[in-house]
């Protein structure tokens, strides 16, 4: 038997037309026939719609339907027909057109021809490689992205990259064999069924796959750099449109040698821990002043909103982002107990300059973590705990200035010509790390002073309500 034909008329229209559906070659017992119809335009080609025909006498399946609004030219063809239960892809489609870019003859030829022209159109916009494939020295790369807590149900691309949900989830059995163990050693009963928590965890657990086929970079390190930046980038528009952002879990890098053999490589993309090492009473382990944080973060909504900005920052990867939010830790709880319109004291003795006072963000910073650092008589040592830096001043002014870079840009960009016309500009240019070096002590230097600043305040504010 003739394979099914899909075809709709007319060959070319306009929207406010009606267009007639027809199948041809179905069984004479063919019963509940739907069409599905798919679209191809400049951007993608898509499910339309799933279109109920009748089977006539002749054996033909038909029906007649407004044509919805579309604005730009498109072409649509029949790609499958559901009957009688199944569903059946069509080998064979005619291809119409909705409003033409320009007149073409009434032919199947052409709209065929133009259907081929948008196709390729479509394949160099999303077929390109990322980095520059004519730097010298350059190597080709393959790049997967596994991404967990993002529920993808179509694949979705950008030039250069692209994101599909997997069927594969995570069980989380080595979650629970720990849970397990701990549970034996409290002496308390076992009683998660090993289904039961494969099927929750997975169900809770989606993964996304985001793949970037071709990358040009001088080694790994670089087409790692160039590939995580535009998968974070897509995952930050994701989160968006699907309201998760998506945690990257593993990478796995392919590089192609000058002899056609391939290189592997893999990381896991999850930070690890950044925390304290050392343990015991002069480590934070420390259980007097885990009451009078408890209770300070118990009765004072600032001081918790702060240290949950403080917690948000060190998780997170980007150091712009951690920049930011460990200076809105710093300015709400300034806000809070700094006192408007102060003259503002350097440690050297000198006032701050232009006459600024705690009315305005940098100065009021200052501000704080003097009183609750460096007011006491057994005060903290100044160039101890600012290096790099020269002066506490000098790091809150570079510390204030990537996060006017964040807040204004979206990050800091030292090549980046508008920024370098900035006032900061200076300033935040202390921060950027030497090429390569794989400590930042900017970063956990800023870091280490907000700690110690909630940690001093937690105390203080928590004493109050200790007994």
């Amino acid at each position: 038997m003739a394979t099914a034909l899909g075809t709709i008329h007319p060959l070319i229209f306009s929207v406010g037309n009606e267009l007639t559906l027809t199948v041809t070659n179905l069984p004479p017992s063919a019963s509940d026939i739907v069409a599905e119809v798919y679209a191809l335009d400049a951007v993608e080609e898509r499910w339309m719609g799933s279109y109920p025909l009748v089977m006539h006498a002749d054996g033909t399946a038909r029906g007649t339907f407004p044509m919805g609004t579309i604005l730009a030219e498109t072409l649509i063809y029949v790609g499958a027909v559901q009957h009688s239960g199944k569903r059946e892809v069509l080998e064979q489609v005619e291809i119409s057109i909705v409003n033409p870019e320009h007149p073409i003859p009434t032919s199947h030829a052409e709209v065929e021809a133009r259907y081929d022209e948008v196709t390729e159109k479509i394949r160099r916009r999303y077929e390109v490689s990322l980095g520059d494939s004519e730097a010298p020295s350059v190597k080709e790369h393959k790049i997967v992205h596994l991404v967990e807590g993002l529920l993808i149900t179509d694949e979705m691309k950008l030039p250069g990259v692209r994101i599909y949900g997997t069927k594969n989830r995570p069980g989380g059995l080595d979650a629970r064999n720990l849970m397990h163990e701990t549970l034996d050693a409290l002496g308390w009963p076992d009683t998660a069924p090993e289904d039961v928590w494969t099927q929750r965890f997975a169900h809770d657990h989606p993964v996304a796959v985001v793949v970037c086929p071709s990358v040009y970079a001088a080694d790994v390190e670089e087409a790692d750099a160039i590939s995580s930046r535009a998968r974070d980038d897509l995952l930050s528009v994701m989160a968006i449109n699907r309201g998760a952002r998506g945690r990257p879990t593993v990478t796995w890098i392919a590089q192609r040698q000058s002899d056609g053999t391939v290189t592997t490589k893999f990381r896991f993309d999850h930070p690890g821990y950044r925390g304290n090492l050392a343990g015991g009473f002069v480590a934070g382990e420390n259980q007097a002043n885990l009451l009078s944080q408890h209770a300070a973060v118990q009765n004072d909504p600032v001081l918790k909103l702060c240290v949950d900005l403080f917690g948000e920052a060190v998780a997170e990867q980007s150091k712009d982002a951690r920049y930011f939010r460990l200076w809105s830790a710093m300015e709400t709880l300034a806000i809070a107990r700094v006192a408007p319109d102060q003259v503002v004291t350097l440690l050297d003795g000198s006032v701050w300059p232009h006459g600024q006072r705690t009315d305005r963000a940098a100065p009021r910073v200052y501000q704080l973590i003097v009183d609750r650092l460096f007011s006491a008589p057994d005060h903290y040592n100044e160039e101890s705990m600012v290096q790099p830096a020269s002066s506490l001043y000098e790091l809150v002014r570079a510390w204030y200035a990537r996060r006017n870079a964040t807040a204004h840009y979206g990050r800091f960009l030292p090549l980046d010509e508008i920024q370098r016309t900035k006032p900061w500009y200076i300033d935040a240019h202390l921060t950027v790390p030497p090429q390569r070096q794989p400590f930042d002590s900017w970063m956990s230097e800023v870091q280490h002073l907000a700690e110690r600043v909630l940690q001093t305040e937690l105390i203080r504010v928590g004493n109050r309500y200790i007994q």
